[in-house]
Protein backbone atom coordinates (compact mmCIF):
# COMPACT_ATOMS: atom_id res chain seq x y z
CA UNK A 1 0.00 0.00 0.00
CA UNK A 2 1.98 3.19 -1.02
CA UNK A 3 0.90 6.51 0.90
CA UNK A 4 0.50 9.44 -1.16
CA UNK A 5 0.35 12.97 0.23
CA UNK A 6 -1.60 15.66 -1.86
CA UNK A 7 0.79 18.23 -3.30
CA UNK A 8 -0.98 20.95 -1.31
CA UNK A 9 -2.14 20.66 2.62
CA UNK A 10 -6.17 21.01 3.45
CA UNK A 11 -7.12 24.36 3.99
CA UNK A 12 -7.52 25.53 7.64
CA UNK A 13 -11.32 25.41 9.34
CA UNK A 14 -13.56 28.14 9.04
CA UNK A 15 -14.65 29.79 11.92
CA UNK A 16 -18.28 28.33 11.35
CA UNK A 17 -16.64 24.87 11.89
CA UNK A 18 -15.27 25.60 15.64
CA UNK A 19 -19.07 25.92 16.59
CA UNK A 20 -19.26 22.32 17.92
CA UNK A 21 -16.22 22.97 20.25
CA UNK A 22 -18.19 25.90 21.27
CA UNK A 23 -21.05 23.90 22.19
CA UNK A 24 -18.85 21.67 24.39
CA UNK A 25 -17.93 24.93 26.51
CA UNK A 26 -14.13 26.11 24.80
CA UNK A 27 -13.95 29.75 25.28
CA UNK A 28 -12.53 31.95 22.14
CA UNK A 29 -9.01 31.59 23.70
CA UNK A 30 -9.14 27.91 23.91
CA UNK A 31 -10.28 28.03 20.07
CA UNK A 32 -7.76 30.13 18.86
CA UNK A 33 -5.09 27.68 20.99
CA UNK A 34 -6.24 24.78 19.01
CA UNK A 35 -6.30 26.74 15.68
CA UNK A 36 -2.96 27.83 16.49
CA UNK A 37 -2.19 24.17 17.03
CA UNK A 38 -3.24 23.09 13.60
CA UNK A 39 -2.00 25.75 12.13
CA UNK A 40 1.59 23.74 13.09
CA UNK A 41 -0.32 20.86 11.61
CA UNK A 42 -0.64 22.47 8.08
CA UNK A 43 3.06 23.42 8.00
CA UNK A 44 3.78 19.90 8.75
CA UNK A 45 1.83 18.45 6.06
CA UNK A 46 3.20 21.28 3.64
CA UNK A 47 6.58 19.90 4.83
CA UNK A 48 5.26 16.32 4.24
CA UNK A 49 5.64 15.34 7.53
CA UNK A 50 2.84 13.46 9.99
CA UNK A 51 0.45 16.37 10.19
CA UNK A 52 0.40 17.31 13.93
CA UNK A 53 1.08 20.71 15.76
CA UNK A 54 1.38 21.36 19.09
CA UNK A 55 1.30 25.09 21.20
CA UNK A 56 2.26 25.41 24.87
CA UNK A 57 0.57 27.93 26.74
CA UNK A 58 1.28 29.76 30.13
CA UNK A 59 -0.88 32.57 31.32
CA UNK A 60 -2.48 32.74 28.33
CA UNK A 61 0.76 32.96 25.75
CA UNK A 62 1.81 30.83 23.61
CA UNK A 63 5.64 30.06 24.59
CA UNK A 64 6.35 27.57 22.71
CA UNK A 65 4.83 26.23 19.20
CA UNK A 66 6.12 22.54 17.37
CA UNK A 67 5.56 20.29 14.35
CA UNK A 68 6.62 17.18 13.54
CA UNK A 69 10.07 17.30 11.83
CA UNK A 70 10.80 13.45 11.94
CA UNK A 71 11.22 13.45 7.91
CA UNK A 72 12.90 16.55 7.41
CA UNK A 73 15.76 16.08 10.28
CA UNK A 74 15.86 11.93 10.38
CA UNK A 75 15.55 12.03 13.80
CA UNK A 76 12.50 10.25 15.21
CA UNK A 77 12.92 12.38 18.43
CA UNK A 78 11.79 15.52 16.64
CA UNK A 79 8.03 15.15 17.39
CA UNK A 80 5.62 18.42 17.70
CA UNK A 81 5.42 17.98 21.37
CA UNK A 82 9.33 18.23 22.10
CA UNK A 83 10.13 20.65 19.72
CA UNK A 84 7.17 22.95 21.64
CA UNK A 85 8.45 21.70 24.98
CA UNK A 86 12.10 22.74 23.74
CA UNK A 87 10.71 26.11 23.10
CA UNK A 88 9.49 26.68 26.32
CA UNK A 89 12.30 26.03 28.26
CA UNK A 90 14.45 28.59 25.96
CA UNK A 91 11.89 30.83 27.01
CA UNK A 92 11.32 29.99 30.61
CA UNK A 93 14.84 29.21 31.79
CA UNK A 94 14.30 25.68 31.95
CA UNK A 95 10.58 25.52 34.21
CA UNK A 96 7.75 24.07 33.58
CA UNK A 97 5.95 25.24 36.72
CA UNK A 98 2.13 26.22 35.50
CA UNK A 99 2.69 24.87 31.37
CA UNK A 100 -0.69 24.14 29.65
CA UNK A 101 -0.58 21.59 26.43
CA UNK A 102 -2.46 22.26 22.94
CA UNK A 103 -2.20 20.16 20.61
CA UNK A 104 -3.94 19.05 17.28
CA UNK A 105 -3.73 15.94 15.44
CA UNK A 106 -6.04 16.75 12.44
CA UNK A 107 -8.56 13.52 11.30
CA UNK A 108 -11.27 13.37 8.50
CA UNK A 109 -14.03 12.67 11.47
CA UNK A 110 -12.89 15.88 14.03
CA UNK A 111 -14.94 17.73 11.13
CA UNK A 112 -11.79 20.35 10.75
CA UNK A 113 -9.78 18.64 8.61
CA UNK A 114 -10.85 17.26 5.04
CA UNK A 115 -10.70 13.45 4.07
CA UNK A 116 -8.07 13.15 1.04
Amino acid sequence: VKFRMSSSPPSLPDHASTSRARKQGWTEQHISYMCQALAQAHEAWACREVPVGCVVVRDGEVIGRGHNLTNKTRNGTRHAEIIAIDQMLAVSNGSVQDAGFERREPSTSSGLWPSA
